[in-house]
């Protein structure tokens, strides 16, 4: 059957019926960028949409195409994905990963180049640079880094460690003009290319570099997407980077392999600002919080940090003493605290709920301290007093903290109050048909949750049986402590009982969209790897989420089987956190270890676990009352032991899965000791293996 398709890329799009002979090419902005365009087709007038540079979803046109379209398939394609604008494409995408090789995975399978990374200390005191709107001020950065003391160690640099072809990123025109003179005084053959009048010719620098005419091009936002440089071999960062993905953008310009380039070779400035902590949490694919930073700096100290094939990093002393001057290792709030920040500071904007969990914090474990998530937003200072009163008064405050709470076994409380947001009737009211629409726009986007309703969506009447019977009759039942019930349905017409001014109307539809969008993806995450068929086998053994009770697993083998991706950086620790999931990887004999991974960890019987923490995990911490109530939160919790850590002949001993355990009690603090009860104890053969009586 032939079917019709629209691709989109940055600047244009293609569209293809089976009626045409060729695909048609249009501009992006200049037409399906307008609405009155956009209106000439039908919301389903595609079948297939494919969204190339989709790390650009946030910008107008990207939002215009998706959120009008409904075809029976939309895919994003990113090299970098994450949004432009610091938000989550995960979430943008309901939750739909499809697909995703990080820096590591490509290298490991030699699709990427190798590189050999250095960490050098930069002297430029950043702390006297103005920070605006989320950015150096351009023009004091400038003075700063364009001297020639600076220039001096950057020719040393180049001189000591970079190859034929280098490109280097500098922060503005004058930057890239100055380096340029100065390298040419130096008798390097150098270019500087940019956007203004005195910048040398593009296409002709980029083809004298790769001809061996020119030794370095000094750039200035022109190479950061879309360039192809597989000769490249070496890369300068000259300039602080305030965004993962520019600086990701930028690395990656020189990892394409080419005949004859053994590897790349990156020179990295490090300065004294918070801003600089996003260059080893983006080259090692670390989860966020400064902890995982600061484990990272002592395993690079050790000598026991692990590199894909043919890969080095390395900091100079001084660089890592300038990252560890800007750790923050606080307890109780304070990672979520420190995160908010940072984001707000890079970004301009706040984090949402839905961000704050997808980098693996909880915004529901801030109800403790600040009431509500809202609460907390308002202690940081970035609640309008619009929404501070919206958020406390009346039902429709009430509302709002039900919306956080309410039990989720089912996804069809959030997909209605998203349908009726989407249709611009929350709060108000909307009928049957229209919200039965709404809730199948929702679900073709997703595969999950297709698979969580559990209705043919183009069955109208078994649709709308589902959401009456359902969300429907359970929202009608909910009321604030006035007694009403937040909805009402009558005549076909599903209606809130609170009404919102219509110039406020805006203001809380968003509050309600956070909190909805929030409370539905941590809903898949905790339910979709559980959907996997749970497999009785004939020899008595129970396939539990995609692991077999007693079967040894490497570390790259354990996230695929619950839906998560592996990377090194998150999954190379002793304990690691996914949404709904903590896994324990224990290794019993310590010898092979450093002393400060001695931890006392053993089996006290064939269903008991004692393990301990790392030194600095507290029971006040908000790992701790993850540890803690883990059961409560709906979080599994799974054990993975091996006996050492190494085989005799010096590979990885791999983990055997001992199954699921809940929480028994613990003591001490920083580190704690806890103890785990297996769900099912230990069969015969793992108490021999593990030498438990």
């Amino acid at each position: 059957m032939s079917s019709s398709w629209l691709t989109v890329k940055k600047s244009c799009v293609k569209l293809w019926r089976p009626s045409a002979k060729s695909a048609r090419r249009l501009s992006l902005d200049f037409t399906l960028g307008r609405k009155k365009y956009l209106e000439r087709f039908t919301p389903d007038e595609f079948d297939y949409i494919v969204i190339d540079e989709f790390h650009h979803a946030a910008a107008r046109t990207y939002r215009l195409l998706i959120d009008y379209f409904a075809p029976k398939f939309l895919q994003g394609l990113t090299a970098t994905p994450e949004r432009t604008d610091g938000g989550d494409l995960l979430a943008l995408c309901k939750e739909n990963l499809i697909f995703r090789s990080d820096l590591v995975e490509g290298i490991r399978e030699q699709l990427l180049s190798p590189f050999h990374y250095y960490g050098v200390p930069d002297e430029v005191d950043y702390q006297n640079i103005p920070w605006k709107s989320s950015h150096f001020d351009e023009v004091a950065l400038t003075e700063a880094v364009a001297t020639r003391a600076r220039a001096e160690n950057a020719l040393d640099q180049y001189r000591k460690r970079g190859g034929t072809q280098t490109l280097a990123f500098c922060c503005s025109t004058r930057h890239a003009d100055f380096m340029r003179t100065f390298f040419r005084d130096a008798d390097v053959r150098a270019a500087a290319v940019h956007s203004e009048s005195s910048s040398d010719p593009r296409v002709g620098s980029l083809e004298q570099l790769s001809a061996g005419a020119l030794d370095i091009v000094f750039a200035v936002d022109i190479f950061n997407e879309g360039v192809d440089l597989p000769s490249i071999d070496t890369v300068m960062m000259l300039r602080p980077t305030e965004s993962r993905i520019l600086w990701l953008q930028q690395f990656g310009r020189g990892l394409r392999k080419a005949e004859g380039k053994p590897r790349l070779t990156v020179i990295d400035y490090i300065g004294n600002h918070r801003t600089f902590l996003l260059k080893p949490q983006t080259l090692f694919s670390l989860p966020s919080g400064d902890a995982q930073i600061d484990h990272q700096l002592r395993l690079l100290e050790q000598g026991k940090a692990e590199f894909p094939p043919g890969c080095e990093v390395t900091y100079e002393l001084e660089t890592i003493n300038i990252l560890r001057t800007f750790l923050r290792l606080g307890s109780d709030d304070s990672p979520i605290k420190y995160f908010y920040e940072d984001f707000r500071d890079r970004n301009g904007v706040r984090p949402t709920a839905t961000e704050l969990y997808h980098e693996g914090y909880s915004p529901g474990s801030l109800r403790k301290s600040y009431g509500s998530w809202f609460g907390f937003v308002q202690t940081m200072g970035d609640l309008s007093s619009k929404s501070q009163q919206l958020a406390k008064i009346g039902s429709a405050a009430e509302f709002l903290k039900e919306l956080e709470i309410t039990a989720m076994t089912r996804s069809y409380k959030m997909l209605v109050v998203l349908a009726m947001l989407n249709s611009n009737c929350f709060p108000g009211e909307i009928s049957i048909d229209r919200l039965c629409d709404g809730v199948r726009r929702l679900a073709r986007r997703s595969a999950a949750l297709l698979r969580d309703l559990a209705v043919p969506l183009d069955d109208s009447q078994a649709l709308e049986t589902k959401l009456v019977g359902n969300p429907i009759r359970y929202w009608k039942q909910v009321g604030g402590t006035s007694g009403v019930s937040y909805f009402t349905y009558r005549d076909r017409q599903f209606a809130t009982t609170f009404h919102i001014s219509d110039q406020d109307h805006g203001d809380y539809a968003n509050l309600v969209r956070e909190l909805a969008d929030w409370r539905l993806a941590t809903y898949l995450d905790r339910k979709l790897p559980s959907d996997r068929p749970k497999n009785d086998k004939d020899d008595g053994t129970t396939e539990l989420d995609g692991l077999e009770r007693g079967r040894s697993y490497t570390r790259k083998d354990i996230p695929p089987a619950f839906g998560f991706v592996f990377n090194t950086g998150a999954w190379n620790q002793g304990y690691v956190a996914q949404t709904g999931h903590i896994f324990l990887f224990v290794a019993l004999e310590k010898i092979q270890m450093a002393q400060e991974f001695h931890y006392a960890d053993r089996f006290l019987s064939r269903d008991l676990f004692e393990r301990q923490s790392q030194n600095k995990q507290s029971q006040e911490s908000p790992a701790g009352w993850k540890i803690r109530d883990h059961a409560e939160n709906d979080i599994s919790v799974h054990l993975l032991v091996r006996k050492t850590k190494k085989t005799s002949e010096g590979k990885a001993t791999p983990f055997t899965y001992c199954g699921d355990v809940d929480f028994v009690s613990w003591d001490g603090d920083e580190p704690i000791t806890v103890q785990w009860r297996l769900k099912q104890p230990l069969p015969d053969q793992l108490a021999r293996h593990f030498e438990v009586a």
